[in-house]
């Protein structure tokens, strides 16, 4: 069946969405999509950003919410590194997560700052200039 399929990027998608589970092994995950043939690494760049979206999606079950989170986090972190602009929407969603470090926070609305649509840019920018206010203060000031 998984020959039949002429997008391989669709059998990872069924893959993450069918069986939420293997977000916990996301190493399993960028394996078989080695496996298919998504090798390169612009291939394996989405094959993360597809994962980092389902980690960070909100959709999972019981208990497995915050794990999931920290490991969206760190794929995030490293999508950042790669220079992804298109996942400038998850530093922003991360940037507002209260459990995630004021300094962090702010890196990444800076992230998303600079790769947001220019239709967003002002929403971000005050939220990054929030967390900078934060960072200075405390948050038991700003709030």
């Amino acid at each position: 069946q998984g020959r039949q399929v002429k997008d391989k990027m669709e059998i990872v998608s069924r893959v993450v969405n069918e069986q939420p589970r293997v977000l916990r092994d996301a190493e399993q995950v960028l394996k078989l999509a080695h496996f298919l043939g998504l090798a390169s690494v612009s291939e394996q760049l989405a094959v993360r950003e597809h994962l980092a979206r389902a980690m960070l999606s909100g959709t999972v079950g019981v208990g497995g919410e915050a794990m999931l989170l920290s490991e969206g986090e760190a794929e995030v972190k490293e999508l950042m590194k790669a220079g992804r602009a298109s996942i400038w929407d998850l530093a922003w969603k991360l940037a507002q997560t209260q459990t995630v470090a004021v300094e962090q926070r702010r890196r990444l609305a800076a992230y998303a700052m600079a790769h947001c649509p220019g239709s967003e840019l002002e929403t971000v920018r005050s939220g990054w200039k929030e967390l900078g206010r934060e960072q200075r203060l405390g948050p038991q000031v700003c709030a």
